[in-house]
């Protein structure tokens, strides 16, 4: 799942954009629904049809504290949200 804290630093860049409006909440919480969903399936090396942001992200989880690691979870997910959000 989409640990909190690398969702905290991708949105605290999001600052002129919020509040968001209702319509950006809807979609971000069924984005991470879905992205969570498949990060965990291919943690259990389920066969999904994955973006390359959420293979980059599942992978980034294995070494979760190492620096690499979470730089690569939050590129993978800020780009996302960008795309998400329309910027």
């Amino acid at each position: 799942m989409v640990d909190f804290y690398t969702l905290f630093l991708v949105l605290s860049r999001k600052t002129e954009q919020i509040p968001f409006s209702s319509d950006k909440r809807n979609k971000i919480q069924e984005f991470l629904l879905t992205f969570g969903q498949h990060v965990n399936s291919l943690q259990k090396n389920e066969d999904i049809n994955a973006t390359e942001n959420e293979k980059n992200y599942a992978a980034g989880i294995r070494n979760s504290s190492d620096l690499g690691s979470r730089k690569q979870r939050y590129n993978s997910l800020e780009v996302e949200i960008t795309k998400l959000l329309g910027e």
